[in-house]
């Protein structure tokens, strides 16, 4: 059997893992079929098969599967939801599923059983699946709900496990669809969009940071909270939230905060109408010597950044990140003749770099690919700004080549300080030749120094 602390490792990534794919395919079925029959080799990359004649039933909280034959690769077999994302087992045994996912170099596995600890009996068992209907009470209210929960096979007690919570969070669901109030994921994405950890957000609305973690992991929020959450999506409102509690943030944050806030045109309202206006000033642009004779790509953008962070493996700021992009994009055009990411470069005083860099990081922040940290410097007014990696999967969508020219270039550069690779960037006759303040021509590329 494989090691089961290993199996569990593999767990926590497999969730992030298919809703990029679910992002990516739409669900489209020909296309998950296409990238099936492109992508997917049977191989297990060295995890070894144990093969068994009975796959185990279902537990409430793990993935309803059920076989579904493939005639044209004998042997092999397809299960829901690996089906639906076009993933295809490899093998399976008493504990695990194990999967290999498209573009993805490695094998996923998703637990199939456990173990779990009876407090009546005080001992480990295999627990047994129950259908049960309940009544919970919410703030006053019953709800009903049917579901699934584990029970000990020997004195049939109900598990107070992740089944159980499952059948409180739908009881907690349909409370909230009664009452129209934001789910925990709602509210996470509006805390998100901004850019806000959970501390900066519960003061600058003035609640307690205890109360909205709660809301955010699946407490019911009262009414009163949650419309003071909604609001929370208009920037003029926040704005008012800065002035009414400023005294709760730091000078640097409230400034900060501020800018951020002020950035966007009356009547919007927020993040994603910025992102919007940010992305529709390269969509114009057709695949040309400007960006590389190809569309923005956010996925290759998102890939890039993901793959820098994963070879250096330390925080990276944004001088420096945004230096190595402008050189892998130059270096990737220079060998196969077109950019990685499509984004258009400008010749700005410290150096090349795209329009709107900081609202472009920080969609790649609302993503979830990297964490932005932000460190007030000495003279208390300006911050350092440097990136955290927090989701590789992106790095799935790169090809051989562009894995390649990525490594090269961060093994060649990745050492050296943001100062310096802005000194030489300046060097280059892709920015010397390109006027102030306008795009840089990618046919340049053929001069580049430094790599």
């Amino acid at each position: 059997m494989p090691d089961r602390d290993v199996v569990l490792a593999k767990v926590a990534t497999i969730h992030k893992c298919l809703d990029r794919i679910r992002e990516v395919t739409d669900l489209d079925p020909e296309k998950l079929e296409d990238i099936n029959r492109q992508y997917i080799k049977g191989e297990n990359d060295g995890i070894p098969e144990y093969c068994s004649s009975q796959l185990p039933g279902p537990r409430p909280g793990y993935p309803q599967i059920h076989p579904l034959e493939q005639p044209e690769r004998p042997g092999g077999l397809f299960f829901r939801p690996a089906a639906l994302l076009g993933l295809r087992v490899t093998s399976f045994c008493e504990d695990a599923v194990i999967f290999v996912v498209p573009r993805l170099a490695h094998c996923k596995v998703i637990l199939m059983t456990k173990i779990s600890f009876c407090p009546e009996c005080e001992v480990e068992i295999a627990p047994e699946t129950k259908q049960v209907k309940k009544e919970v009470p919410i703030r006053g209210e019953v709800i009903a709900v049917e579901g699934f929960v584990n029970v000990c096979p020997l004195c049939g007690a109900e598990l107070l496990d992740e089944a159980y919570d499952d059948l409180l969070e739908k009881a907690a669901a349909e409370y909230r669809r009664r009452h129209g109030l934001l789910s925990p994921d709602e509210i996470v994405r509006i805390r998100k969009s901004w850019g806000f950890n959970q501390d900066l957000f519960a003061r600058l609305l003035g609640i307690g940071v205890a109360s909205l973690r709660r809301y955010e992991k699946g407490a019911v929020q009262p009414p009163g909270y949650d419309a003071l959450l909604r609001s929370a999506v208009n920037p003029q409102f926040l704005l008012e939230m800065v002035e009414r509690n400023g005294d709760r943030l730091t000078p640097v944050e409230k400034e900060a905060t501020r800018r951020k806030l002020e950035a966007f045109p009356h009547g919007s309202q927020g993040p994603g109408d910025c992102r919007e206006a940010l992305f529709s000033r390269y969509a114009p642009l057709e695949p040309q010597e400007m960006n590389g004779y190809r569309g923005l790509s956010l996925e290759k953008t998102k890939a890039v950044v993901a793959k820098v962070l994963s070879i250096i493996r330390e925080n990276v700021n944004i001088t420096k990140m945004t230096k190595l992009l402008f050189y892998i994009d130059f270096t990737h055009f220079r060998e196969r003749q077109q950019s990685i990411t499509g984004l258009p470069w400008y010749r700005w005083a410290f150096g090349p770099a795209p329009a709107r860099m900081y609202d472009l990081y920080e969609y790649l922040r609302d993503e979830g690919v990297i964490e932005i940290e932000e460190q007030e410097q000495d003279d208390g007014e300006s911050i350092r700004r440097t990136f955290i990696l927090a989701d590789d999967s992106p790095i799935m969508f790169l090809d051989e080549d562009e894995n390649r020219i990525i490594e090269e270039v961060v093994s060649r550069l990745g050492r050296l300080s943001a100062r310096r690779l802005s000194e030489l960037s300046h060097e280059e006759a892709a920015y010397k030749n390109a006027e102030d303040k306008r795009l840089i021509n990618y046919h340049d590329a053929e001069h580049l120094k430094a790599v």
